[in-house]
Formats: structure tokens, C-alpha cells, sequence
């Protein structure tokens, strides 16, 4: 018996911490007389104005759970590709299909926030949060205590208390996932804006109070004992959604790096020991049956037919046998290609005073590494169960479809749909309206991060050809303060130590020059105790040097900067060529951008930039 691949491991580790980290964080907010205590130790203002900004942070809480277990969860709940579409297809939770164990979890986990979207006091808060905690917490505390465990390796350095690990966890996502406005407006747009309207929507200021009082609050619950407050304090005393972003550093460097580097604290740092207990398992999945059952509007239907993929129609209506013909050529190209997944069939009845007439559609697979563009090659109305050659057509093809699936089983999905022909040929005929911010979203942070590693790998490279020995993303708060160096390089000659810092970003921006020099300064004073964190040997003296990196193609004007080296794509190409890096094929993974658009980023017009609609920043 073949076990499961190092990457299946890590994945099921990562799927562990991501799920249970909400756990302590929710069950401090469920001690609402705590949470009243510490508003009215900082605050004078009366409770009810923390209500909403409260309730913002255990939505988003709820939501980052349901953002995991709609692909992958610890609790032995079989994956379901359809849920999966509907999270991808920008579905709201509470809308999403209930056919399958995974759809029923999806659902009760949205309808225990919902009640939280509405203005109320904090008596209807504390009764809310009784309901989320009897049905939900509890439950899933249970499957924490009794399936999962610390991995032994995390365990050297992290130690074995489950309880404490996870809390600590708990810690260090609360400043990842709710101190960041762009992952905070992210979720405010798939929970109370239900997906509707652009993909990042700043939450109004009314909320801001209330967020800030609970982030504060959880810092304070889940930190450790004899920590800094000079994090929290500034947190408590920022006025805006903006300002929350200008304590994001602070609250890193003094509360959350502090236990990652003493106690290894990171997402895979659990192991699953045992399957879930199946009466544990049950009270997961316990819910209400009324609540289950959904009426979807017709395009509602249409689309989950589709599994929000795009459809193009490729059949004629009317013309029978080259549909059919069409429908059979589709299916079997798919499964000759198609040998992992099931090939998806869907047949659409239409109803009329005499019978039926019928369209069929076949998903054709397209993959690629960073998304998915499979559609649905449509057939619409060409038979029919009457009369004529539609319907010799029609049992014709409906006789294959059924050998086929004899046949090859499982690896035929096949579904039938009753739908009014109108709305439907409304539906496949009508432009593409499927926007897929989630999905965008994902593969956009993939690239993005990707990019990085590719072009700080690349100039690490290129320094160690230059006979530096290279150190990656270094982070130490009791030495370089709220900084983070993406590579130094380190090279002794004689009696002294030459250190370069570089910087690399796919985007050029002023503000890059400002930070490469800001590190020069810090590094100045602290490098002996930087090399010997680094365990490098010292020398009398050092010289500091900074590159700031692009994969940008720059004038000659921009890379003229006195205290630092410009390192744009042309030299990049210059120096791999040099020390023979292939650089010519990377630079293709990062685009040229239109010469308006990089005029407005080297000027520092990012806010223009955005509302061009350019990411690449």
C-alpha cells in the first residue's frame, strides 16, 4: 500500500491549521462578559457602538473557515466538485448547493453568521454567539481534542500542548488574515456584500470601532503572558480602516514574530492521529432540514448545471443527427483525453403541450498551471420524443449515452435538467457574464508570489557567482526592528566585510528606493550583530550596499540613484547572461506593462494605477 506523498502530507498539514486556528480565537469572543470588560477598560463610549464592528470580525472569522473546508477539510467529509464550482463561480455560502455532506457543512456554517449581518444590541450578539457555539464551537473543539495532535517535529520547539500551540496559531493568523485591509475588504465582499459589486470594498466607517476593540481584544486573549502592549495600545488608538494597515508592522515585530521564532510556530505544525469519531462527525453535519432546502430562480439552476463554467453553443437547433453525432464526438474526445476526472454530460428537457425537445452539453476540459478554463460545448434543441427524426435521434443518443456508461462507469457523470427552452437558449446564447474574483484572487496572490521567488532567486544567483554567500528573506525584530531583507549577501576581502541588501519587486516604485536606503542606515549600525545572528565570521569593518531589483525595463534616468544600484531587466539579462542564468526564458512570467501604465508607477501614481484597473504593484 502506497501512503500518501510528501506534498499530500504537507497539504493535509496546512488544512489542519487553517481550519482549527479560528477555533480559540472564536471561543474568546464567546465570552462576551470578557469582551464587555475589556470595551469598557479602554473605552467610554456606550457597548452598543461595538456591536457591528464585533460582529465584522466573527463573520470574517467564519468566513476564512468556510474559504478552507470548501476544498479540503479535516473532519473526513468527502470532497465535493460542485461545492468547489460554487466557490469558484463567486456563489454566496449561504447559496450554495446542500446535494452532498460537504454542501450541508457549507451552509449551517453560513446561516450561523448571517444573523450577525443585522445592527442589534449585545444581548442579541451574546444570543447569537450561544447558538454558534452549541451547534459549531463545541463540536469542533471535540474533533481537535480527539483526532488531532502536534507534529513531533514541530513539537522539538513548539512542545506538545495542543491547546497552547493553537492558540499561539491562533495569534499569528489574527495579525495575517484580520489586521490586512485587503484580505478584511476581501471578506466583506463574499460575506455582507454576498459578491456583488467590485472584489474589494473598504467595510464603512461605523464598523472600524467595534473591528479594532475585537482584533485588539483577541491580541490581548491569545499573546503571551509578560508581552509588549505598545502594539495594542497604538491599535486601540488608531481612527480608521486606514490606519489599521499602519500597525501591521508593529504588531508583527513585538507580538507575533517573537513566539514563530521561539516556539516554530506555522500552519503545518499538526498531524491528524485518528479519523474523526462518527457521533463528532454527525454533530458537524447536524443541522436543520427546513433550513437545507433552497428555491433557486432559474439562472440560479442554469448555472449550477453549468458549474459556473462559460458555455458556447456549437450545435444547430433543429439539425438533429450532426448534433447527436456532435454530442457523441465531444464525449468520447473528452474521455480519450480525460483520464482522471469524469467526463460531464448534461441533458436539458424542455417541456411543450406535445412532449419534450431536448439540448445536451459536454464539459470540455482546459487547465492550465494557474486556472481553469474548461467550458461547455452546447447542443441546443435538436431532438425530441415525438416524432420524426428528432426522436429517432433522441433514443439513438440517449441508447449510446446508456452503453457508455456500462462501459466506462464512473467515468461517465451523466445529469438531467427540466428547464422552459427559452430561458435556456436565453442563457447559453447570452455574453459570458461569469467573473471569478475568488478563483482571480487565489491564482493572482500564486503569481504574484511566485514572481518574487523567481526574481529573488535569480539575483541570489547571480551574487553567489559574484562569490557572496547568499541569505534569503531574513527577519530578526531584536535586530533590524519592523524590517524584512529578501536577500543578503555577505563577502569577506581582507579586513573587511562587504554586505549587499537587495530588494526585488516584479513592479518599479519610487518608494523601493526609499526602503533599500532606509536598510542601508539600520544595517550600518547593526551588522556585527546581523552576521552573527547569521552565524558569519566578523571583521574589523563593513561596507553596506543596496540593490533594488525590477523586472521592469527602465530609462537610464531612473537608474541613476547615488546610494543604491538600480537593477532593471536589461542589466538582469546583462548579469545572468554574464554568469550563466537562462534569464532570457524567466523574464517571460513577468509582462511588459503599457508604457502609461509604468509611467504612473515610476512617479508614484499608485492610486491611479488601481483605479486603471493594473494589479502588478
Amino acid at each position: 500500500m502506497v501512503g500518501p506523498s510528501r506534498t499530500e502530507q504537507s497539504v493535509r498539514a496546512l488544512t489542519i491549521g487553517w481550519t482549527y486556528w479560528i477555533l480559540p480565537c472564536l471561543q474568546a469572543i464567546c465570552d462576551v462578559k470578557a469582551v464587555k470588560h475589556f470595551i469598557n477598560t479602554h473605552s467610554e463610549e456606550p457597548t452598543e457602538k461595538f456591536v457591528r464592528g464585533c460582529s465584522l470580525a466573527i463573520v470574517l472569522l467564519l468566513e476564512r473557515l468556510l474559504d478552507v473546508i470548501v476544498d479540503s477539510n479535516p473532519f473526513d467529509v468527502a470532497e465535493d466538485f460542485v461545492v468547489s464550482r460554487a466557490f469558484q463561480g463567486d456563489v454566496p455560502f449561504e447559496r450554495m448547493p446542500t446535494d452532498s455532506e460537504l454542501g450541508v457543512l457549507v451552509r449551517k456554517i453560513a446561516l450561523l453568521y448571517l444573523p450577525f449581518f443585522r445592527p442589534g444590541t449585545f444581548e442579541t450578539l451574546e444570543s447569537n454567539l450561544r447558538q454558534l457555539e452549541n451547534t459549531l464551537l463545541r463540536p469542533l473543539g471535540a474533533t481537535f481534542e480527539n483526532s488531532i495532535e502536534v507534529d513531533p517535529k514541530a513539537a522539538k520547539k513548539a512542545g506538545l500542548d495542543k491547546w497552547l500551540c493553537i492558540r499561539r496559531l491562533g495569534l499569528v493568523n489574527v495579525h495575517l488574515f484580520l489586521c490586512e485591509l485587503k484580505k478584511i475588504e476581501i471578506g466583506f465582499h463574499q460575506t455582507f456584500l454576498r459578491n456583488k459589486g467590485p472584489a474589494r470594498k473598504t467595510p464603512p466607517p461605523e464598523f472600524y470601532l467595534g473591528y479594532k476593540m475585537s482584533i485588539a481584544y483577541l491580541l490581548e486573549r491569545l499573546r503571551e503572558p509578560g508581552s509588549s502592549e505598545r502594539a495594542l495600545k497604538l491599535l486601540l488608538k488608531s481612527k480608521s480602516w486606514k490606519s489599521l494597515e499602519n500597525q501591521y508592522r508593529t504588531i508583527q515585530s513585538e507580538l507575533v514574530t517573537p513566539i514563530e521564532d521561539a516556539y516554530g510556530i506555522s500552519d503545518f505544525m499538526f498531524t491528524k492521529t485518528r479519523p474523526v469519531p462518527e457521533n463528532l462527525r454527525s454533530q458537524l453535519l447536524h443541522a436543520d432540514r427546513d433550513a437545507m432546502q433552497t428555491r433557486y430562480s432559474t439562472r440560479e439552476r442554469l448555472e449550477q448545471a453549468f458549474l459556473w463554467f462559460d458555455t458556447k453553443p456549437v450545435g444547430s437547433e433543429g439539425i438533429t443527427f450532426s448534433s447527436a453525432a456532435g454530442v457523441i464526438t465531444a464525449m468520447l474526445g473528452v474521455l480519450m483525453m480525460q483520464r482522471h476526472e469524469p467526463v460531464r454530460i448534461t441533458k436539458f428537457e424542455h417541456p411543450v403541450h406535445h412532449g419534450s425537445d431536448f439540448s445536451y452539453a459536454v464539459l470540455v476540459p482546459a487547465y492550465s498551471n494557474i486556472g481553469n478554463y474548461s467550458e461547455w460545448w452546447v447542443f441546443p434543441d435538436f431532438a425530441n420524443d415525438v416524432t420524426g427524426g428528432g426522436r429517432s435521434g433522441y433514443f439513438y443518443l440517449e441508447s449510446f449515452i446508456d452503453r457508455a456508461r456500462r462501459r466506462w462507469k464512473e467515468r461517465i457523470h451523466y445529469q438531467s435538467v427540466v428547464v422552459d427552452l427559452k430561458d435556456f437558449l436565453d442563457y447559453v446564447k447570452a455574453p459570458s457574464t461569469v467573473r471569478p474574483y475568488r478563483q482571480l484572487e487565489r491564482d493572482s496572490a500564486l503569481l504574484g508570489e511566485a514572481r518574487g521567488w523567481l526574481l529573488e532567486l535569480t539575483t541570489g544567483s547571480i551574487l553567489r557567482a559574484k562569490g557572496f554567500t547568499i541569505f534569503h528573506r531574513i527577519r530578526d525584530t531584536s535586530i533590524l526592528g519592523d524590517l524584512e531583507l529578501d536577500i543578503i549577501g555577505v563577502k569577506h576581502e581582507d579586513q573587511i566585510v562587504r554586505i549587499l541588501a537587495a530588494e526585488c519587486s516584479s513592479g518599479f516604485s519610487p518608494k523601493g528606493t526609499t526602503r533599500v536606503k532606509r536598510k542601508i542606515e539600520v544595517l550600518e549600525k547593526v551588522w556585527p550583530q546581523l552576521l552573527r545572528h547569521l552565524k558569519v565570521p566578523l571583521r574589523e569593518t563593513a561596507v553596506v550596499e543596496g540593490w533594488l531589483v525590477t523586472a521592469q525595463r527602465l530609462p537610464a534616468s531612473k537608474r541613476r540613484i547615488k546610494s543604491i544600484r538600480i537593477v532593471d531587466s536589461g542589466q538582469m539579462e546583462r548579469l545572468a547572461t554574464e554568469h550563466g542564468i537562462t534569464w532570457n526564458k524567466m523574464k517571460h512570467v513577468f509582462p511588459e506593462e503599457q508604457r502609461p501604465i509604468r509611467v504612473l508607477r515610476m512617479t508614484g501614481l499608485h492610486d491611479l494605477v488601481e483605479l486603471l484597473g493594473n494589479k502588478r504593484i
